[in-house]
């Protein structure tokens, strides 16, 4: 029934003594992960000529972007546990947090796509068809991912509403987090000072992963009827109904971060009658080996051996796609834990605190695209981005 003794409050002999011998705490997480760089979707700063008949253009640029992404809360929980005895001890630490998911769809989205020049002057692209009836005039087809409409749906324009779907999003997009570490310290404790504040120093090793998935569905690629959008035609007509180009495509993209290094580190803690005050600091000089993977599908109903058609691309095909990418790269890490206990009882402590982590050298799987037709692929020029964790925890201790 030693746990449940009353607690050590008597400041007789210079106050409460640091505990020794086994511990093991447990804590409550509720941690926010900071968002990636904002970017584009779609080749960065890159616009294009489209054509929908002769004459009729408008010039297309990106219209998302992943700031939808944001920096939420999520769950999770640490177990801290170990053993010290007179001035030397060990501690291990583990910790996870619930997987952060944010998905966004919007109904109507330009998407640019790189799209280099091949073959002999004069030289054609993979997005380029015959923009009129006639077939002679080649020019830059649109990618223009929107719902479908209710005209596409009217039986008597040809549509099937039993067979065709009618979702609100053109595009869809997922962000989905997972972040977990361990750590192993040796511990030497220091003699308390003359005011009853203990020190420690820690030494050890330390493991941090964090595993980023951003994925986009673009099933749905009609061009709606607008007038609005046509600048070259004095009559408003605007630009005709037609199934875009790339329509059902999708790309997955996971971006790993694997960082592994030695840790030193420091803490402080006081005591006063119930009371307990401490603080934590560690640096973590971590080593980041990156692993990026993506695999998609760009055009899937793109059918070869048609011919040449009217708005369909006279050289790009359905294109089925992986790719994957190493890196290692200098990823330090700073570490700061505050809290605050109340001894229940002589060997249990209720705590509250705050976590804060900031790191260098980290992937994020959004920044990690390479927007290029037909198979897009991964760009390593944004793969060392800061990342900072905090929140608050709760929790419960015991000592042996």
């Amino acid at each position: 029934m030693q746990y449940f003794a009353p607690a050590q409050i008597d400041t007789f002999g210079g106050g409460r003594r640091a505990n020794e011998g086994f511990f093991i705490s447990g804590e409550y997480l509720r941690w926010s992960i900071s968002k990636p760089d904002v970017t584009t979707v779609g080749y960065p700063g890159l616009t294009r000529e489209v054509f929908y008949d002769t004459g009729i253009s408008r010039i297309q640029s990106n219209t998302l972007d992943t700031s939808f992404i944001g920096s939420k809360f999520t769950d999770g929980s640490r177990v801290d546990l170990g053993y010290i005895e007179g001035h030397q001890g060990w501690l291990f630490s583990y910790y996870y947090l619930s997987t952060l998911g944010r998905t966004h769809g919007v109904a109507s989205a330009d998407i640019v796509f790189d799209d280099p020049p091949f073959g002999p002057p004069p030289t054609f692209r993979l997005l380029q068809g015959y923009v009129d009836a006639a077939l002679t005039d080649i020019q830059n087809l649109p990618v223009t991912f929107n719902a479908p409409y209710i005209e596409d749906l009217d039986p008597d324009e040809g549509g099937d509403p039993d067979t065709l779907p009618e979702p609100s999003w053109g595009v869809m997009m997922e962000n989905l987090v997972k972040n977990w570490s361990t750590e192993l310290n040796y511990i030497y404790r220091f003699h308390p000072t003359r005011r009853g504040t203990t020190w420690e120093l820690f030494l050890g090793v330390r493991y941090f992963e964090l595993n980023e998935d951003f994925n986009v569905w673009a099933p749905y690629s009609y061009a709606p009827y607008d007038p609005t959008l046509d600048q070259n035609d004095p009559n408003g007509v605007g630009f005709p109904t037609a199934v875009g180009i790339l329509a059902d495509s999708y790309w997955f993209t996971k971006a790993e971060n694997h960082v592994v290094g030695p840790q030193i580190g420091g803490r402080f803690f006081r005591s006063y009658n119930r009371w307990t005050f401490d603080v934590q600091a560690r640096f973590f000089a971590g080593f980041n080996f990156q692993n990026i993977k993506q695999q998609g599908v760009l055009g899937s109903r793109l059918t070869p051996g048609l011919g040449a058609i009217e708005d369909v691309p006279l050289f790009m095909r359905t294109t089925g796609f992986s790719h994957s990418a190493t890196e290692e790269e200098w990823a330090p890490c700073a570490e700061l834990r505050a809290t605050i206990k109340y001894q229940v009882t002589s060997k249990i402590n209720l705590s509250v605190g705050w976590t804060g982590l900031w790191m260098d050298g980290i992937a994020r799987a959004s920044n990690m695209i390479l927007y290029r037709v037909p198979d897009m692929g991964i760009t390593m020029e944004h793969n060392t981005q800061d990342l900072f964790i905090n929140g608050v925890t709760a929790g419960v201790e015991f000592n042996r």
